[in-house]
């Protein structure tokens, strides 16, 4: 990570993220602040967006096994009618030989 340049550190201050202070020791420093509220407000954020995307996933997850059951059931039903068909094609042939 680069040094931030004196639009960044001024935009920083502005928003308030870094504080302006005099150092007795030397002269003015630049110290990081940090405020809790953002990062709480932030999980929050965080938390609640995740759970959305789990309840979608879930819905997903739920549709894809009701697809998966529908096309076995499909699959079922298509053999057993070529079974069917196949059977009465072979009793018509029977029936002419």
């Amino acid at each position: 990570v680069g040094a931030l340049t004196s639009a960044q550190i001024y935009e920083c201050v502005q928003m308030g993220y870094i504080k302006l202070s005099e150092n007795l020791d030397t002269s003015t420093s630049v110290k990081a602040k940090r405020y809790e509220e953002n990062d709480t407000q932030a999980e929050a954020r965080y938390t609640e967006e995740m759970a959305k995307v789990k309840r979608k996933e879930t819905a997903l997850d739920l549709e894809a096994q009701q697809i998966e059951t529908q096309y076995t059931a499909v699959s079922s039903e298509l053999e057993a009618v070529q079974s069917l068909v196949k059977k009465n094609a072979e009793k018509g042939f029977k029936y002419f030989s």
